[in-house]
């Protein structure tokens, strides 16, 4: 199966759009143009103009597209942006708009969307990849094995390697060692299935033993704050965001040790307004009276 596109990976957005349609034909090889138009809720005829590049792909469509297509925020916005970089009128505009668009993704090039979920169903695929980022070192499987920190059968990191082989987002060279292919390894946003759940509660943890770790070799930072939900999607994309400049900056460096980065956030409460039914005030004292939330633990 044709991996999954992404955005970050195209300067040209109708390039993105035909990539994805051959995405799509994957997995259903009946799907016309006609029929995909219908799915993305976009006028037929406009849709047959932009593929046969008779007509300019608009804002209102780019956003159905990115709705449909499940893109979040940020990955919307470069889409957008990538829009509007194309039709640019003069030199002077493509230029600002070049610098927004490596602002939105400071990793356009070698970017491996595996719709193959198995990577994530064990943490030492990402410390493998992360190890082999590691320049000046002859990795092979006993030099990987000898340097993580976290005790684990040998065959298991037999296995993660062989996955990545088969990948090919690894290789191995004529002398055995391995080196990575691809410079970085996503899931697409919220399209999580059960192998991600693993590798979440994995590296949960692995950070519950890392608490145990002298101060200086770690840093956690946790707390709960009284959020509005509806806004819930910026503070992700912030947090995202936040993730693309620590990478940004780690490409800058000369990269020795593995570290392992965690950002979570959840529900604590339910939504305390919108659950309030009644106020009461019975001898001084007062009683919210609300229906009761779903407990997560």
């Amino acid at each position: 199966m044709k991996d999954l596109p992404v955005v970050y990976n195209y300067t040209s957005p109708l390039l993105f759009i035909t990539d994805w349609l051959e995405y799509e034909k994957t997995r259903d090889e009946k799907l016309s143009l006609r029929k995909w138009a219908k799915i993305l809720d976009i006028d037929t005829q406009d849709l047959f103009l932009v593929m046969a590049k008779k007509k300019k792909i608009s804002s209102h469509m780019a956003s159905k597209i990115a709705q449909k297509l499940h893109l979040d925020a940020n990955e919307d916005t470069y889409l957008q942006v990538l829009i509007n970089y194309e039709n640019a009128k003069n030199l002077t505009e493509k230029k600002v708009l070049e610098t927004v668009l490596l602002e939105l993704a400071p990793f356009r090039g070698q970017t491996f969307c595996s719709s193959d979920q198995s990577i994530f169903s064990h943490w030492v695929h990402m410390a493998i990849l992360s190890m082999l980022t590691v320049q000046g070192v002859n990795h092979s499987e006993e030099t990987l094995s000898e340097a993580l920190l976290i005790d684990i059968p040998k065959n298991t990191i037999s296995a993660a390697i062989d996955r990545l082989l088969k990948l090919g987002i690894i290789s191995k060279n004529g002398d055995g060692f391995l080196a990575r292919n691809q410079n970085r390894v996503v899931s697409q946003n919220d399209a999580f299935k059960k192998s991600p759940h693993q590798y979440f509660q994995q590296v949960s943890e692995l950070a519950e033993k890392a608490a145990e770790l002298d101060v200086e070799l770690r840093e956690f930072q946790c707390f709960s704050m009284a959020i509005n939900p509806e806004n819930f999607q910026v503070y992700k994309d912030l947090i995202r965001g936040f993730r693309e400049k620590l990478s940004a900056l780690n490409e800058k460096e000369d990269s020795k040790q593995v570290y392992q980065f965690n950002f979570q956030a959840f529900p604590l409460s339910c939504n305390l307004k919108d659950n309030l039914k009644n106020f009461s005030r019975d001898a001084g004292e007062h009683h919210m009276i609300q229906e009761p939330a779903e407990k997560l633990i």
